[in-house]
């Protein structure tokens, strides 16, 4: 499980926990700066577990793919796209995680 944590004043933290041993796993954060303090989605990758998507909120709007056992990111999508505004969900493609797809309001992208 993945949750994000908001945050008033730094950046936002997405706490990885795993519900089958009921331990931590990790914590993920930017190492750069970002003004956005919440994650609007988080997602895994169902082909891999070691990868994890999340877009940020306003105003940035990051779209990020994260290597979490590294605790680092493999690489930023998109960064501060108008359009992220619309996104509200982030996933893998569930065949290959080399495949993101976005869905909002009037978007689906592939």
């Amino acid at each position: 499980m993945a949750l994000g944590i908001e945050s008033n004043n730094k950046n936002p933290n997405c706490i990885i926990y795993d519900l089958q041993t009921q331990k931590f796993r990790n914590e993920l954060n930017f190492k750069s700066s970002t003004k956005s303090t919440y994650y609007k989605a988080i997602n895994f990758a169902k082909t891999n577990e070691k990868m994890l998507v999340t877009i940020t909120g306003q105003p940035d709007n990051n779209l990020t793919v994260w290597s979490f056992e590294k605790k680092e990111v493999s690489q930023v999508v998109s960064k501060n796209l108008e359009t992220m505004n619309e996104v509200r969900d982030v996933s893998f493609n569930p065949m290959d995680h080399n495949n993101l797809i976005v869905i909002g309001d009037q978007i689906f992208k592939n």
